[in-house]
């Protein structure tokens, strides 16, 4: 390839895996930063507008159709009896055309307690021409990531709610092409979800808190060359506190905290030699989740860092207009992703639109000006009582 193909090509490459590792150097240098990286990050990208005018908030906010992202234990409490919906969000439009993530979801209630819901999300980086050093035509590509979710609900008392999800994610960057010996292939991985949910009402008062683990599975891998990758492994739990104004008007508040369960990269001198920390590169899926817990090699304080948060407000009047906003918060240290964002709602009958925009506290960030439009359609009636 020639040497800007080669240049677009790693920075292809470094998008498509280190997602987490894109750190703002406003305050710092990329080597005090330790981002944590994994291959298929679209899997922890926002992909709905609610979530994304909240600040990224969603674990214990009250259902809608794209709960299966947030925690699909909410899935149990919504009143209708099925549902469809399409989301998009052009993604890091402020750095390139073309990166664009889609989501099509849909829920359907099997009785009073039982509700199963799926889901379909495809990512896309546009099309890519790769040239040798003639500047001759190799091939065209269009790298595309995609996952499709099966998720199970089930109501386990009057307030509380469970539920399991199964995930087939399919990852094809370089779609057949070799280079340098390499011969390179889709990734595919298997992966599964485990949400709980609770929420109760006193009064004038909407308690939630749900915590939610997902994208425990396998490993992923792009040749047999190379050493397989940790996918995105997330646990978020949080709370949501509801009040009603009167009989129109509410206004609630959230808190969500985010760890990725992933290890912590060790620290290596100018030679690659470890110097702190632990090699993670044959480590397991199961002793990877454990190490995540506990393995910074700059100690506690290191582990602190690899949590984010997120808060947000929403108002609603009369269950039909709805204004949101929202705060993200990451560490310098792990990605510095800090952000506001801002969004609006309406519900007309059947039909739910959300819209959301992004507002960037640092002064460059390849995510200022994200948008996200949101649609659904809501059918069915209220749930049936069996």
């Amino acid at each position: 390839m020639s040497s800007r193909k080669k240049f677009a090509a790693i920075l292809f490459i470094l998008l498509s895996f280190t997602f987490y590792g894109i750190a703002q150097t406003d305050t710092l240098t990329l080597n005090n930063a330790r981002p944590i990286s994994t291959a298929v990050p679209f899997l922890n990208i926002t992909p709905d507008a609610r979530g994304g005018a909240l600040g990224d908030l969603g674990v214990a906010t009250s259902p809608d159709i794209y709960s299966i992202y947030w925690n699909s234990a909410k899935y149990a409490f919504l009143d209708k009896k099925y549902a469809i919906g399409l989301s998009y969000t052009p993604w890091l439009r402020k750095i390139v055309n073309g990166i664009n993530l889609s989501q099509l979801v849909g829920f359907y209630r099997l009785n009073d307690r039982q509700v199963f819901a799926a889901s379909l999300r495809y990512f896309t980086v546009g099309s890519i021409t790769l040239t040798n050093e003639l500047g001759e035509e190799l091939a065209q590509v269009r790298p595309n990531d995609f996952a499709f979710d099966a998720t199970y609900a089930m109501k386990l008392g009057e307030h509380f709610a469970g539920s399991i999800a199964l995930r087939f994610i399919y990852s094809n960057l370089t779609q057949g092409f070799s280079q340098g010996g390499i011969d390179f292939k889709p990734g595919i991985a298997f992966a599964g979800d485990l949400g709980f949910y609770y929420t109760q009402e006193f009064q004038n008062l909407d308690v939630s808190a749900g915590l939610f683990l997902s994208n425990l599975g396998s490993k992923i891998s792009y040749s047999s060359a190379l050493t397989p990758s940790f996918i995105p492994a997330n646990m978020r739990f949080g709370g949501v506190v509801g009040y009603n104004l009167d009989d129109y008007n509410k206004i609630s508040f959230g808190l969500d905290i985010n760890k990725l369960l992933v290890p912590t990269p060790p620290i290596r001198d100018e030679n690659g030699n470890i110097i702190a920390g632990t090699d993670i590169a044959n480590m397991s899926v199961i002793s990877g989740m454990i190490h995540s817990l506990y393995d910074a090699p700059l100690g506690f304080k290191e582990k602190i860092r690899e949590f984010t948060l997120s808060t947000g407000l929403e108002y609603s009047f009369n269950n039909m207009f709805f204004g949101r906003f929202g705060y993200f918060y990451e560490s310098p240290y792990k990605g510095n992703r800090q952000y506001m964002t801002a969004g609006v709602g309406l519900r007309y009958s059947a039909f739910d639109f959300d819209f959301s925009y992004l507002i960037p506290i640092n002064k460059i960030s390849p995510l200022a000006g994200t948008v996200r439009i949101s649609l659904a359609i809501t059918l069915g009636g209220n749930k049936k009582s069996e």
